[in-house]
């Protein structure tokens, strides 16, 4: 039984920074500021609702943050995206603990400088840590990024309504995963 899901969003083809993150760790190149948003930002493929660039950016339509608005959910965050209208940086405030223990996640390459790990890998399949029954509504990140070097992001997650209305509100680009105990 689904307790909760990890929201997936298609490949959008794009870079939020093609080269180098502003902000970067000296010595492994580790962004020390995640999220920043480049005024120049081009999406390649426009026809998804819900989509990542490759370095971590959750991106998303207007159509899906009229989803959010109309069922009212909160502790999340739309910046526009300056050369993009009609899309959207997705945010989620509220954090989730990842249980990487049971799921054996693996950190990488320590930096001493930035304190920072280069890979945190193996997310998949999730499993939340202090998580006994069903999340029924809402959005939710991982309280780690996962990935490599600046193309690390949270896990998003969301509630089992939450997965089942957002299915029928036919989001383009929407793939999710579900999480047991």
């Amino acid at each position: 039984m689904a307790i909760a899901y990890v929201l997936f969003g298609h490949d959008n083809d794009s870079f939020m920074f093609d080269e180098v993150y502003p902000d970067s760790c000296k010595a492994c190149q580790n962004p020390n500021v995640f999220g920043i948003i480049n005024e120049s930002f081009k999406l390649k493929k426009r026809a998804y609702d819900v989509s990542y660039t490759y370095d971590g950016y959750f991106i998303v339509s207007e159509k899906f943050k009229k989803f959010c608005e109309t069922e009212k959910y909160g502790n999340v965050v739309f910046t526009k995206l300056p050369s993009e209208h009609g899309f959207y940086n997705f945010t989620v405030l509220q954090e989730l603990k990842i249980n990487v223990e049971k799921r054996g996640v693996r950190f990488i390459n320590f930096c001493e400088k930035c304190k920072q790990y280069d890979e945190i890998i193996g997310a998949t399949p999730t499993y939340l840590k202090d998580m006994h029954s069903e999340l029924k509504e809402g959005f939710y990140r991982s309280d780690i990024l996962l990935g490599s070097g600046r193309d690390k992001s949270p896990l998003i997650i969301i509630g089992t309504e939450t997965y089942k209305k957002m299915k029928k509100y036919k989001l383009k680009g929407m793939d999710c995963d579900a999480i047991s105990l």
